[in-house]
């Protein structure tokens, strides 16, 4: 009864090249068209003219583009996603406008418009002469005959206008801003000189030797990080740590006005070269058929539907036949490495919103993924985040990333040369290019000395890279006294958070001024805990318990 069932569902599946039949057909219609080969050309011409007027060429194009689509991808796209849209709208606009010529040259209004239309699209049917003289055809002729009736044609050429701009928007998906800005740009000015490091000195950046200033590009207002880490001689504006016991001075924690200051350019990080060329398409295929002869050694109906590269493994989608057992497919996970001739191998049964397996094979060439890319690829809706931080790319080449005011302290924990410090490096840096010093203060202990000392200088810092673990405790400790000072200032203005105390500020200027996040950042807290265990456990426990609604956020690396 079973094996009847079955053959019952794979018949209800269907013929299983209906898309590509569909595609072909597409193509065959828009060439047809196109070519107008006898009267089933002639036919289809005179469909696509009576929809699209003089612009009747549209059709086919769209026809070819179509067929083409179900051809490669073998699924039907998704025809009302944001860019299409934004095509249907500059369409529709280009329509509008050819129709309003042929409104102008007969004088139409009303109804008049749809039925003069319509009468000259039938003599374009048997006159090919006449298919000039048909405007924007009956879709053009709808819309022209809502938009003049509503708003006149000055009126229309207007709507016209709004409606290209849109259609250019959600196209290219920018911002009316950035349109603007791309059509201004040729006829800019170019600025004299652009302004010089030595401008920038008030923000506490260094002044560089005459020398290093000539080899800064003059793009660059600021100073950037591998400027900070390249220079030979001690950074001499920072002042010493202090001793055990002695107090610690500390940047003015409230906001200051940071004059020109300007965030750095995305363009200082280096992006990846070789980006989505990680396995080749012949490697692909070859793995695809050494799973599919892997499952029919093992009596498995499967084959491999999608792959997925990834910067460092690669996931095949295997479609296995119903009532096929997924614990089956999990007992063969070596005997599928050994068949790749793979190291490992890891199965993901199911994927989770999916009915196909996930097979994850890690990649003969591991893929760099840079910081540039990942930076990039964050949505623009997370720009005024000053608190973003990137982790890095999934499987799916997919952007990861997280809010560290959203989730309040971070630990970061593994092996030596996991990659602790490259995420706190990657966390630091993301932080630099897209806060100024008065909206995210930081306070860096690197008790291995090597880590983190390049960042010595930046005037992010509310004081010098902390190395020593006894002066660790006490800055920790002054972090507390922050931490305090902050919540009676919220008491005394009856607010609850820096977010609500910020916005208080903001209504009320003379109260004050605003706050800005503090990130204490501990590298190798086990070298911490073996020299002031006591009084770096009391400050670590006050701040992961209070800090959060303060403003004061703690990422700690340890083994």
């Amino acid at each position: 009864m079973a094996k009847k069932k079955t053959s019952k569902e794979d018949t209800k599946k269907g013929f299983p090249y209906k898309k590509e039949l569909e595609g072909l057909a597409l193509i065959l219609i828009g060439l047809l068209g196109f070519g107008e080969f006898g009267p089933v050309g002639r036919i289809i011409r005179n469909f696509a003219v009576f929809l699209f007027g003089n612009w009747y060429i549209l059709t086919f194009i769209i026809a070819i583009l179509l067929g083409c689509i179900l051809l490669v991808k073998r699924k039907s796209p998704n025809l009302l996603n944001a860019r299409l849209i934004g095509i249907y709208a500059i369409v529709i606009a280009i329509l509008l406008l050819a129709h309003l010529e042929y409104i102008k040259d007969g004088d139409l209004k009303g109804m008049d418009i749809l039925k003069e239309t319509t009468n000259n699209l039938i003599a374009a049917f048997k006159s090919p002469n006449l298919i000039r003289y048909s405007g924007g055809g009956i879709i053009g002729a709808f819309f022209a005959f809502i938009f003049v009736s509503l708003f006149d044609i000055t009126g229309t050429l207007i709507v016209c206008a709004v409606i290209t701009i849109f259609g250019v928007i959600m196209m290219f998906d920018i911002t009316l801003i950035d349109l603007i800005k791309l059509i201004i740009k040729p006829f800019k000015r170019k600025p004299k000189e652009p302004k010089t490091i030595e401008e920038m000195a008030k923000l506490g950046e260094e002044e560089l030797d005459e020398e290093d200033v000539e080899d800064i590009d003059n793009k660059v207002v600021i100073t950037n990080i591998n400027e900070i880490t390249h220079k030979e001689r001690p950074i001499e504006t920072t002042p010493s740590a202090p001793l055990i016991g002695e107090e610690i001075e500390y940047n003015n924690v409230v906001v200051e006005e940071t004059g020109d200051y300007q965030l750095p350019n995305i363009d200082l990080l280096v992006g990846s070269k070789n980006k989505g060329k990680v396995n080749s398409t012949e490697f692909i295929t070859t793995n695809s058929k050494t799973l599919g002869r892997v499952f029919n050694d093992f009596g498995i109906v499967g084959r491999v539907v999608e792959v997925h590269v990834g910067p460092t493994v690669t996931q095949y989608e295997v479609e296995i036949k119903a009532g096929t057992k997924v614990n089956k497919i999990l007992s063969i996970n070596r005997e599928i490495a050994l068949a790749l001739a793979a190291k490992d191998v890891r199965i993901q049964a199911p994927i989770p919103g999916k009915n196909t397996i996930g097979i994850e094979i890690p990649n003969p060439i591991t893929s760099e993924v840079k910081m540039k890319d990942i930076l990039v690829g964050i949505p623009r809706k997370l720009d005024s985040s000053k608190l973003v931080a990137p982790l890095g790319l999934d499987i799916m080449g997919n952007v990861q990333y997280f809010e560290i005011n959203k989730a309040p302290h971070m630990l970061v924990a593994g092996s030596t040369g996991s990659g602790k410090s490259v995420c706190i490096n990657n966390i630091i840096t993301s932080i630099l290019m897209r806060a100024k010093p008065d909206e995210v203060k930081m306070i860096l202990v690197d008790p291995k000395k090597v880590e983190l000392n390049c960042y010595e200088g930046v005037p992010h810092l509310m004081r010098p890279v902390v190395t020593d673990p006894k002066k660790a405790a006490v800055a920790l400790q002054k972090v507390c006294g922050i931490m305090d000072e902050r919540y009676e200032m919220f008491a005394s203005s009856g607010t609850r958070n820096i977010g609500s105390y910020n916005e208080y500020i903001e209504k009320h200027p003379n109260k004050g001024e605003k706050l800005p996040y503090i990130l204490v950042i501990i590298d190798e807290l086990a070298d911490l805990m073996m020299v002031a265990s006591k009084e770096v456990e009391e400050a670590i426990m006050r701040i992961t318990q209070l800090a959060r609604a303060a403003g004061i956020h703690l990422i700690v690396a340890t083994q």
